[in-house]
């Protein structure tokens, strides 16, 4: 957890509508600064949560390692205007670029003779996960993020509408269950708990909280997606991570 209280373990990095990025890359464009900082605030997690989890740099290390790619490559070097949407997903052409600058900084120190923790995935074989590459990690990274988002944003919504009986049930019979591996409260404990006449209101209410999730989960994808046709796409691989 670093200072400003996120934890960059579960950080990942998003796919980013490609309007964003091209109004990132052009220093003519009106909104070139505000799309810029928007973009930059919201790979920056995502990059330093990477290096944190594959590479196992310490966050402060991890935090000036970025610091300093972005302000070389991204900054300095042009590095979004190389970015073409016929090539894929805007977080597969970062990634690539981050990797290609860790290395380079690896190797830079060790010719400079300079005792360093980075871990070189490809040099060294370490990986936090056996048999998984780096983009597979990156994934992982992704699909813990949008995890989180989802669960706070539907405990938000919960709340909003002064029902955080929902939220609570919701989270007993199936959130810890599911991030956890708890055992569900009993039906019958929640419903003593929240003064419900009859058992099958918990269930009813469990359900309320599975589809207000869902929704969430959607919006959330969506925010992010290239395309608002490639949802169900991102959804089916966000599920497929999930339970691999």
């Amino acid at each position: 957890m670093n200072k400003s209280g996120r934890d960059y373990k579960t950080s990942a990095l998003p796919t980013t509508r490609w309007t964003s990025i091209f109004q990132a890359a052009d220093q003519n464009h009106p909104d070139f600064h505000d799309r810029l900082t928007r973009l930059l605030d919201l790979y920056r997690p995502a990059l330093i949560a990477y290096l944190v989890r594959a590479h196992k740099v310490k966050s402060h290390e991890a935090e000036e390692l970025v610091h300093d790619f972005i302000t070389d490559r991204i900054l300095e070097a042009g590095l979004l205007s190389k970015a073409k949407q016929e090539r894929g997903r805007f977080r597969s052409f970062l990634f690539a670029c981050l990797q290609n600058y860790v290395r380079d900084h690896w190797r830079g120190q060790r010719r400079r003779g300079v005792v360093t923790e980075l871990i070189d995935l490809e040099v060294h074989g370490q990986c936090e996960y056996k048999g998984m590459s780096a983009p597979e990690l990156f994934d992982v990274a992704w699909v813990r993020e949008v995890l989180a988002s989802v669960v706070e944003r539907t405990k938000q919504e919960c709340e909003a509408e002064n029902r955080q009986d929902i939220w609570a049930i919701f989270t007993a019979r199936v959130l810890e269950p599911c991030l956890h591996g708890v055992e569900p409260v009993a039906i019958e404990e929640l419903a003593a708990k929240y003064n419900l006449q009859a058992t099958n209101a918990v269930s009813n209410i469990t359900l309320t909280g599975k589809r207000k999730f869902v929704r969430c989960l959607r919006q959330v994808i969506l925010e992010y997606v290239t395309d608002p046709n490639d949802v169900e796409e991102e959804i089916q691989h966000f599920k497929k991570i999930l339970s691999g």
